[in-house]
């Protein structure tokens, strides 16, 4: 296991944390984008299943003055490129339309992470 013991994600087109994993009274519901603190093994359990991302909140936002692009936006830009792709290759209406809303879930959770 991981040093880790906690890690935060966030879910590209939103999520629910069962209340146990939190140690809470309510599941939590995520909107896209939002970044939650999980425990490391849960959470990466989701990111390798590509439920979610990992984000790196820190350096996000220790980069705000203009120098190069942080490295937690990397698989929110990967999962943009994936949607439009999937928009391109579309064979059918219900498939097109399916990857569209993907497309959109995908850009709310990278302009998210980009105004943290």
């Amino acid at each position: 296991m991981s040093r880790k013991s906690k890690m935060t994600i966030a879910f590209p087109r939103g999520g629910i944390i069962p209340a146990p994993v939190l140690k809470a009274e309510k599941d939590r519901k995520c909107d896209p984008g939002e970044p939650v603190s999980v425990p490391a093994p849960y959470g990466q359990h989701l990111v390798d299943e590509k439920f979610a991302v990992e984000v790196k909140a820190a350096r996000a936002k220790t980069n705000k003055s203009g120098g190069s692009k942080p490295q937690d936006l990397t698989p929110l830009e990967a999962a943009v490129e994936k949607a439009q792709k999937a928009v391109v290759d579309a064979d059918s209406d219900e498939a097109e339309q399916a990857a569209k809303d993907d497309l959109e879930e995908a850009q709310k959770a990278l302009d998210a992470a980009k105004a943290a």
